[in-house]
């Protein structure tokens, strides 16, 4: 039986205050969505999971889940805000599965965090996306040039 509750989740404000888990020391961080997904747990528990990976500076390449669950309006708000932060479409998701499909399309994308603590937890705070983009090899800047060409049919520059 899911616990996820469609109703609760079309209530709730994701503009509001947000709270998470267990992330590295306070400060700001440039991080990629290294995995996301929701899912039921064994114990019957829905939970939705992102992982956060640190991208830039002495802590680059860290890593740290985040757990949201459902059980509550609170616990609800905390996901529903996260969730609108990353770039989900909080109005569409109906269920457990569209969640789980709409975070599974956030991996690779880039964003800042700040960790804050807040008496023995540290809570994560998605400030927006990091200025970092993914990787193409393809320079942006004019400078690529592609090779000449001989005319149709010539080998005269064909190496063997």
């Amino acid at each position: 039986m899911s616990q996820f509750d469609a109703g609760a989740w079309a209530s709730t404000d994701a503009n509001a205050e947000m709270q998470s888990n267990d992330p590295p020391a306070p400060g700001k961080y440039d991080v990629v969505i290294a995995d996301a997904r929701a899912f039921t747990s064994k114990a019957g528990n829905d939970i939705a999971i992102v992982e956060w990976n640190i991208t830039g500076g002495p802590q680059a390449g860290y890593q740290w889940p985040s757990l949201y669950g459902f059980k509550n309006e609170g616990q609800i708000k905390v996901a529903k805000s996260m969730c609108s932060r990353i770039g989900v479409d909080v109005d569409t998701i109906a269920g457990l599965e569209d969640l789980d499909r709409a975070l599974k399309g956030t991996v690779g994308e880039y964003f800042q965090v700040e960790v804050t603590q807040n008496g023995e937890h540290r809570n994560t705070y998605v400030q927006g996306r990091a200025g970092a983009q993914r990787a193409s090899d393809i320079p942006e800047d004019g400078a690529f040039t592609p090779a000449a060409t001989g005319p149709v049919g010539s080998t005269d520059d064909v190496p063997f």
